[in-house]
């Protein structure tokens, strides 16, 4: 005696069945798939004060910020310690390339507007992107039984 004995071969009830799952599960799989989309990695470093705006981007970095030799790339949670100083008619900068601090403020690579740059979940605060899912995830998680309960009332 096989499966199909019991069950039936595939008919209409079951394809409209699956289909129905089908679309059922697609957003919840749109969000649990989202989180690469909406928090990609996004080159940034420190960002300039605005009387430097007449600096290229290029040069700020190259300044201002170290260069790890071992990843050989800018540093994008540190950036040297500096004062402004305030001459006649512009403005100039005094680094101390000796002294690191961390970042406050950030530029990026990419204008998009995601969730990583318009929170600013860089450096010690990106862990808030892996606790997004956790928390999506322990909802599904409470909802599963709170629907379940509610279905069988």
């Amino acid at each position: 005696m096989e499966i199909t004995d019991v069950i039936g071969n595939l008919g209409r009830l079951q394809c409209y069945t699956t289909i129905l799952l089908i679309y059922r599960g697609m957003p919840t799989a749109w969000k649990v798939l989202a989180i690469p989309f909406l928090a990609p990695d996004t080159d940034h470093w420190s960002a300039k004060q605005h009387q430097l705006e007449n600096w290229t981007v290029i040069r700020w970095r190259n300044v201002s910020i170290p260069f790890d030799t071992n990843k050989q790339e800018f540093s994008q949670c540190q950036s040297y310690s500096y004062t402004l100083v305030q001459l006649p008619d512009s403005w100039d900068i005094i680094i101390d390339q000796n002294v690191t601090v961390p970042c406050t403020k950030w530029d990026y690579s990419s204008r998009d507007n995601t969730i990583i740059t318009q929170w600013d979940l860089f450096c010690d605060r990106e862990w808030l992107v892996s606790m997004n899912q956790t928390v999506f995830m322990l909802g599904m998680l409470f909802g599963v039984f709170i629907a379940g309960h509610l279905g069988d009332k």
